[in-house]
C-alpha cells in the first residue's frame, strides 16, 4: 500500500492467533498464580468464545461458562479460526 502520494510503501506487522492460543495464555497465567480452577468463566464477544473454548477443552477447570454476545457452538469453538491484530496490540 502506498501512503498519500509519498511514494513510500507502508506495511503493518500482523500476528495471527486463535481462541485456543488466548485460552492457553490465560491458563498459564492462572497456573503461575496458583489458581487451578475457576468457578465461572465469563466473557463478552471474543472473551465469551474463549470462555466456551476453555470449558470445552478443559472440563475440570471451569465450573460454568457464561457467554455474552458471543458466537458459539461446539463446532465453532473447537475450530482453529484465527483472529488478526497489529503486533503493537498483541499480548
Amino acid at each position: 500500500m502506498t501512503g498519500a502520494g509519498l511514494g513510500r510503501v507502508h506495511t503493518q506487522r500482523v500476528v495471527l492467533f486463535s481462541r485456543a492460543d488466548l485460552t492457553r495464555v490465560h491458563r498459564r497465567l492462572l497456573a503461575h498464580l496458583g489458581i487451578r480452577r475457576v468457578e465461572v468463566a465469563l466473557g463478552g464477544s471474543l472473551g465469551g468464545m474463549q470462555a466456551l473454548q476453555w470449558a470445552l477443552d478443559h472440563l475440570g477447570e471451569v465450573g460454568q461458562a457464561a457467554l455474552i454476545c458471543a458466537a458459539g457452538g461446539a463446532r465453532r469453538a473447537s475450530a482453529r479460526e484465527t483472529q488478526t491484530t497489529p503486533a503493537s496490540n498483541a499480548l
